[in-house]
């Protein structure tokens, strides 16, 4: 990684050619004949505080116009900054006295050394704005002094960009004519801090200007990031650069599917309101015009960024190829789109196509059997009228699932749990025997990420059958027993149950409880 290190401070030159030997060398210039003749042996062997001063006298004395003098206080500005800033601080401030302009290549010595311990660069910036000239190469630099810092700001073990500084570096980077100037190694950097800074919505305010994804993906970590961040990336990338990230095409395409609406939880709502305060204030909209707009939305809605994402993976043909974009397209055109039919239509494109997906075995036929067996249980518990039909294509999934060889157990006691709590909306006595019949065969095993066991899910069904008929009593004797007789055992196993109970106390308390029982089924399958 580039990191912006050279040693400022004033009045101590850098290793290399001292003050003295550079003057030495730039005296014949033109710009400085005016005062060439009053240079002499004896002012060079002062020391390079008095140097300085000495040519300030000279080029004031001089008998030349203003703007020659101004030039000459340029010059060296531009020539001696890199071996003493306070050339730079000294001479500029005859240019600013006298409302006189900076050339750019002065400007540019001033940031590149400017140590910023009396002002940053952003402010040096901002100050001088009306003594330069603008252009994409003064913005190249104060975008570096922005992204790596002043060497004040090293000094002081700073180390990563804050809010403020993002929102600075938006603004410049929108302000230049020609992005692509600016270096890889800056736009790695960058890239890197908005995603340390857990502020990936920062991407989609910098559209024009290439941060390679994967500088992105090694410092995201997918399990954790905001579904609001989340979008800042799909809003940055083009389709055929995320498609070739799978867990990331997964992750947008389950946040889109899942979600009709985006909100930034409250940690990241005062991220996004200091970075939007900097943005937007009076100074850097005047900077970027008062016709541009970079208000940070409060809220995604999720409906139209589904449809496109939908229609470029069919476009591409990633869901042929791809089983965990395929079986994520059925959950949530299932389950969550409620378009049965849909899932059908897909559910038969991949089954004639079924070799086509990527290391292809008989495992991948079985899990998308699965998910439609899982969105017909989500349609006949939510329309009761359609329980006969449901029930019917629930038993051909499952035959065609238990048909295959090395069928997972998890899979069969997923849909113990799911087929108990449909069999208590046909027939609650059938429910009771179903359970009877599948809990002492059912694995008490747990599973190793969620330290649930099957057993402990059939139990949760079971309890849940016993809430939807009201009946808090018995769903606690249930809970009591499966205790007891070490059916819930874990701490994990323990605090689903409870929380189930928990919820149902509440809604018992705000009168609700049918909504808050089909809500939790409803999540339960979605989730499947």
């Amino acid at each position: 990684m580039l990191r912006f290190k050279r040693t400022f401070s004033i009045g101590f030159p850098i290793l290399g050619p001292t003050l003295k030997a550079e003057l030495l060398k730039v005296i014949n210039h033109d710009q400085l004949l005016p005062i060439r003749n009053q240079i002499t042996q004896e002012l060079l062997k002062g020391e390079d505080s008095d140097i300085n001063s000495e040519l300030l006298k000279l080029i004031g004395k001089s008998e030349v116009s203003l703007q020659k003098k101004i030039e000459m206080n340029n010059y060296l500005i531009e020539k001696l900054t890199k071996f003493d800033y306070s050339i730079a601080t000294r001479h500029s401030k005859n240019v600013i006295y006298h409302k006189m302009k900076f050339s750019n290549n002065a400007f540019i010595e001033m940031l590149k050394y400017n140590p910023g311990r009396n002002v940053n660069s952003w402010q040096l910036f901002l100050e001088n704005r009306n003594s330069i000239k603008v252009n994409d190469e003064i913005i190249l630099n104060i975008l570096r002094k922005v992204i790596y810092f002043d060497q004040a700001d090293l000094d002081d073990s700073k180390t990563n960009m804050n809010e403020q500084d993002l929102a600075r570096s938006v603004v410049l980077i929108n302000m230049l004519k020609d992005k692509s100037l600016i270096d890889e190694d800056t736009t790695k950097r960058l890239g890197e801090q908005i995603v340390l800074n857990d502020m990936s919505f920062v991407l989609s305010f910098l559209k024009g200007i290439n941060i390679p994804i994967h500088t992105v993906l090694e410092n995201l970590d997918l399990t954790k990031i905001t579904g609001y961040n989340l979008i800042g990336i799909f809003e940055f990338y083009n389709f055929n650069i995320i498609k070739e990230h799978p867990e990331l095409l997964e992750a947008i395409l389950s946040l889109l599917g899942k979600n009709d609406t985006v909100i930034p939880p409250n940690d990241l709502v005062q991220k996004i309101k200091d970075f939007e305060t900097e943005l937007m204030n009076p100074v850097n909209k005047n900077l970027i015009g008062e016709n541009i707009s970079f208000a940070c939305p409060k809220s995604y809605a999720t409906s139209d960024y589904f449809k496109k994402i939908y229609h470029d993976i069919v476009e591409a043909g990633v869901d042929k190829t791809n089983i965990q974009i395929a079986v994520e397209l059925l959950r949530i055109v299932g389950r969550y789109k409620n378009d049965i039919e849909h899932a059908t239509t897909l559910l038969k494109k991949y089954m004639e196509n079924i070799r086509d997906f990527k290391d292809y075995n008989e495992k991948m036929e079985t899990e998308l059997f699965h998910q439609m067996f899982l969105n017909n249980a989500y349609l006949a518990l939510n329309n009761p009228d359609k329980m006969d039909q449901c029930m019917q294509n629930m038993l051909h999934y499952s035959k065609k699932i238990t048909s295959k060889d090395h069928v997972s157990t998890e899979m069969t006691d997923v849909q113990k749990s799911v087929l108990l709590l449909v069999y208590s909306k046909v027939d609650p006595s059938k429910a009771l025997n179903y359970f009877n019949d599948n809990i002492e065969t059912t694995s008490k095993e747990q599973n190793s990420i969620t330290n649930i066991s099957p057993s402990a899910r059939l139990i949760e069904s079971f309890i849940l059958v016993q809430l939807a008929e009201k009946d808090i009593h018995l769903a606690r004797v249930i809970f009591e027993r499966a205790h007891i007789e070490g059916i819930i055992k874990t701490a994990s196993e323990k605090k689903m149950i409870k929380k189930i109970l928990s919820e149902y106390g509440e809604a018992m308390e705000n009168g609700n409880v049918d909504l808050m029982v089909k809500h939790i089924i409803n999540e339960l399958i979605r989730k499947y």
